[in-house]
């Protein structure tokens, strides 16, 4: 979003309040989209301050977020066929021996399979793609991680990984809950310690996966991408 004043005929803009109605979303959503930097391409302030949005970028970013609106609380969204055998997160919650909020934050993550579907309150998934999710979340489970009373000199904190990858230190922990941290990983007190060159190899194949066209990637690059949303509010 660019904040200067452009030459747009007003006639060919609409204000924030007018983009937060056509999205059907209270004005606070608009004014974190604001805060964010997330207003469509183009949107500038007039000579008296207000925001204006060209209609042209306006009406691509009001579909998307319709969409959006829809997709996260279950609105238009057709049922699964009648010969496809669902589960929901109490299933997978079940499975994984895990609570269901834990689920949940899986959820909010975006780590679920890609067909899942929010239907009224609640999110089921076809039970094929479940199966893949949990042997998927059982085999990157690993034993506790070891500890170590000193860290070894050649070694990395969480920190040096998240600023080669470009994220927050605290968005770093929802990515290695999809891409799981090397198994030479340890603990330093409640410090996390991975060796220099397992880390770097970590962050190669990171980088290289993140253009893979596999639920894995595309779960990856929903966490990555949130992340980098995340860094770019914070420095506004």
């Amino acid at each position: 979003m660019t904040t200067s004043t452009k030459n747009v005929p007003v006639t060919e803009t609409m204000t924030l309040r007018e983009l937060a109605g056509a999205v059907g979303v209270a004005m606070g959503s608009a004014y974190a989209w604001s805060s964010k930097g997330k207003l469509p391409a183009g949107t500038y302030r007039d000579e008296t301050g207000k925001l204006r949005i060209p209609l042209t970028s306006a009406e691509p970013f009001i579909e998307e977020r319709r969409s959006d609106k829809r997709r996260f609380y279950g609105y238009g969204i057709e049922p699964f066929p009648d010969d496809v055998e669902t589960v929901d997160l109490a299933w997978i919650a079940a499975q994984l021996n895990v609570t269901q909020r834990r689920v949940w934050v899986l959820s909010s993550e975006g780590a679920l399979p890609d067909s899942a579907r929010r239907i009224g309150n609640s999110i089921q998934i076809p039970i094929d793609d479940a199966r893949q999710f949990v042997e998927e979340r059982r085999t990157t489970r690993r034993r506790p991680f070891p500890r170590h009373r000193h860290p070894d000199r050649s070694s990395v904190g969480l920190g040096w990984i998240a600023d080669e990858i470009g994220v927050p230190r605290r968005s770093l922990y929802y990515i290695i809950n999809v891409v799981p941290l090397p198994d030479s990983a340890y603990y330093v007190g409640n410090e996390f310690r991975v060796p220099r060159q397992d880390a770097l190899s970590w962050v190669r194949a990171f980088c290289d996966g993140l253009g893979e066209d596999t639920p894995t990637a595309r779960r990856t690059r929903r966490v990555w991408e949130r992340a980098l949303g995340t860094r770019a509010s914070s420095t506004q």
